[in-house]
């Protein structure tokens, strides 16, 4: 079915539950400032204490929201008003079913437990279904002993082969005096999120905590775990590598099985909290920042245990709350990654209670395919940024949405202070031009949106931006909506009218379409982002054919090039256009069963009765001594869905040119090469019969003698078309 995302309107959060707001119990500001600045550092001292500051008093920032500045939108794209929604959007996952998943704590309270709601797009204000509340699975407080939602928020996420989230780690327990506890401790739990009964799973415990993690989908279906601060509060980082292993239906138990450590002799660096991850066509998983040793490829691992690493040279400084993405390639994959902005700022090398880093507007790239080149200058953004989104686009092209300095005090200019201070040059979106490889300005979006701010592609070519729980409000948040240049220019877009529900690697698929002609399909998987980092998101570029009616597509070779699960199926235009996307699930063939064969072209003169079965749409009947008599055409059709309509054209043809017979002037039109290939189909009338339908379409004349050719075309119930035109329409002769 395809996804149809209506307008959006305001949304009024339901009531919450009231919550404490005072700070962690036997905790003290002067102690947790003092314990803040120490490992991990400076870098979330001043954060966390303007973010215990707005909790207290619930109160919304000052002057966070802004009118969004009004400009060209064919050029620069255009926001829709601001709605409200009922979490605060610090993560954010697409699930194949089209909805949204968001979840933080509760609002404007340091509370240790999470709350986790559904959006879907397509439903309007005021329909109950609108928003649904699926807090994670009951957790026992270590400081109260009380059983309360699991706090998944400071979790990775990313999405699993067979369509389920999984999220790992999260928020166990805060800085405190009593018990000591000098940083965030992280949680040794794993859960799964079933999108199509939306229920979750708890699987088994992962070997320590994790605070800050990431995560990746590996071409075998399992994912990697990495990263973290562990479960001691010390500050110490988690440094065993974990791959999860998925059951083998949804909701069953999967496997944590640890390959190897980080930090040691022998061993790949111990470096920062959430780096960015990528699977590359060869296999490898690349390790890129924040830190500048975070740099080095991971081989992909075998059945058993066990790390296998290469180095690569640094990054060229620390990126802290920068973005990272692996760039659009062609049908062979992308072997470049790019990591954008963020804030040159070390913990280990600055002294406590100095500022923290200012975002820089610059860009590296390391691409494997040149690895000896190492880490080089990419083009840069026109204004630097920390705490951004950088978000992949069915056209090719890439938009980076919000973020603010960094980290600075309160000053004038300045909206929020500490991570969430931003000024009026992060609310325009960049937009990357595909063509000239380099960033420009697009629209301003109305409130700024830095540290704790999500963005992400929607299945109908929109970007969902939210999030940031100071500006706009520590008690409340609102989600904004992107159109990107592509769908302003008043351009028509393509119509996905039908696609297979599975594809399997490196064969070939039919799928039908109307509007403009395909020029170009690609998979875009669904994002899964919190912190600047999207654990999930790439395009991968099919290989197209055009046909009459669709397209053919030929699957990604290999899983290397594309993991296996659900992606977002785009067709685009010759003008760049994209049209609403399907979700498609990418794997390999069912273990003992061989690749399907490739489709074999339909045969060019079928024998009468005609009958064309197609399990993409309904079959058509059509007898060819028989059907066209007197002033009308008769046949049968049918479908399990039901038929919603049936078209016929008849034509004739002298020198390689054709006439279309029109029913309202009862004579054929002007000759063309066209109408040979493009005929002028007209309605015929469906009257239930059986297990189907006779369809009868008037002529408003009787044809002369001759010879002419009946083309047929019909759309089932889901919306499948069945066609028979060029060499398979029928051959007819009128004496």
């Amino acid at each position: 079915m395809a996804i149809v995302v209506g307008a959006l309107f305001g949304f009024a959060a339901p009531a919450q539950a009231d919550h404490p707001t005072a700070t962690p119990p036997g905790a003290e500001e002067s102690l947790l400032r003092a314990s803040e600045t120490q490992t991990p550092g400076s870098e979330h001292a001043a954060a966390h204490a303007q973010q215990r500051a707005l909790a207290g008093s619930g109160a919304p920032s000052a002057a966070g929201t802004q009118p969004a500045a009004a400009g060209n939108p064919a050029q620069d794209g255009r926001w829709g008003g601001a709605f409200e929604i009922p979490v605060h959007g610090i993560h954010a996952a697409l699930l194949p079913t089209g909805k949204v998943m968001l979840w933080a704590r509760p609002f404007a309270t340091p509370d240790n437990e999470a709350v986790a709601w559904l959006w879907d797009p397509t439903k309007q204000l005021g329909d109950p279904a609108r928003f649904k509340r699926v807090d994670p699975p009951l957790f026992t407080d270590p400081e109260t002993g009380v059983r309360k939602p699991a706090n998944i928020w400071c979790s990775g996420q990313s999405h699993m082969a067979d369509g389920q989230l999984l999220v790992t780690g999260g928020n166990l327990a805060s800085p405190s005096e009593n018990p000591p506890r000098v940083d965030y401790a992280g949680m040794k739990t794993v859960y799964t999120f079933n999108p199509f009964n939306e229920t979750w799973t708890e699987q088994p415990k992962m070997g320590k905590g994790r605070w800050y993690p990431s995560q990746a989908l590996l071409p075998d279906g399992r994912t990697l775990l990495m990263s973290g601060l562990d479960e001691t509060g010390s500050g110490a980082n988690n440094k065993q590598v974990e791959l999860f292993s998925p059951p083998s239906a949804r909701g069953g138990q999967g496997k944590i099985t640890k390959i190897g450590d980080r930090g040691g002799a022998g061993q790949p660096p111990d470096g920062g909290l959430y780096p960015h991850l990528a699977v590359l066509p060869s296999g490898r998983t690349l390790m890129a920042g924040p830190q500048e040793r975070d740099s080095w490829l991971l081989r992909a691992p075998g059945a058993g245990s066990g790390l296998s690493w290469t180095g690569l040279p640094k990054t060229d400084r620390h990126r802290l709350w920068g973005s990272g993405v692996l760039r659009p390639g062609g049908t062979g994959g992308s072997t470049a990654f790019t990591l954008i902005g963020g804030s040159d700022f070390d913990s280990d090398q600055d002294p406590p209670g100095q500022p923290l880093g200012s975002g820089v507007r610059t860009s590296v790239t390391f691409d494997e395919s040149k690895a000896a080149e190492g880490w080089t200058t990419a083009p840069p953004l026109t204004n630097g940024r920390s705490h951004h989104n950088t978000v992949l686009l069915p056209d090719k092209s890439m938009v980076t949405v919000g973020g603010g300095l960094g980290s600075s005090p309160a000053g004038p200019g300045i909206y929020g202070a500490g991570q969430w201070a931003a000024t009026d040059k992060q609310r325009p979106v960049e937009l990357m031009d595909p063509a000239t490889g380099s960033w420009r300005l697009g629209a301003a979006q109305a409130e700024s949106r830095a540290y704790h701010s999500t963005a992400l592609l929607l299945p109908d070519g929109r970007v969902m931006s939210a999030g940031d729980d100071q500006n706009g409000g520590a008690a409340q948040d609102t989600a904004e909506i992107y159109e990107p240049p592509y769908l302003l220019k008043g351009l028509p877009r393509p119509v996905l009218d039908s696609a297979p529900a599975t594809a399997t690697y490196g064969a070939s698929f039919d799928v039908t379409s109307s509007g403009p002609a395909p020029a170009r399909a690609v998979l875009m998987a669904p994002g899964a982002v919190t912190h600047a980092n999207d654990m999930s998101q790439r395009a991968v570029e099919l290989a197209l054919t055009r046909r009459t009616g669709g397209a053919r597509l030929t699957a990604p070779a290999r899983a290397a090039l594309a993991p296996p699960g659900y992606y977002m199926l785009f067709l685009v235009s010759d003008q760049g256009v994209p049209s609403v996307a399907r979700f498609v699930r990418l794997g390999p063939s069912p273990p003992g069963k061989p690749p399907p064969p490739k489709p074999k072209p339909a045969p060019v003169k079928p024998k009468p009765p005609s009958v064309l079965p197609d399990r993409r749409g309904p079959s058509i009947a059509f007898n060819a001594r028989r059907g066209l008599r007197g002033r009308t055409v008769k046949g049968r059709v049918s479908d399990p869905s039901g038929v919603k309509r049936m078209q016929v054209a008849v034509t004739s043809a002298r020198d390689g040119r054709c006439r279309s017979w029109s029913p309202r002037r009862r004579r054929f039109g002007r000759a063309s090469r066209r109408a040979c290939a493009r005929p002028a189909f007209f309605s015929a009338r469906l009257r239930r019969s059986g297990g189907g339908y006779v369809w009868t379409a008037r002529l408003g004349a009787r044809l002369a003698r001759g010879r002419y050719v009946v083309a047929l075309r019909a759309v089932d119930g889901r919306g499948n078309v069945a066609a028979r035109t060029g060499g398979r329409a029928a051959r007819v002769t009128v004496r």
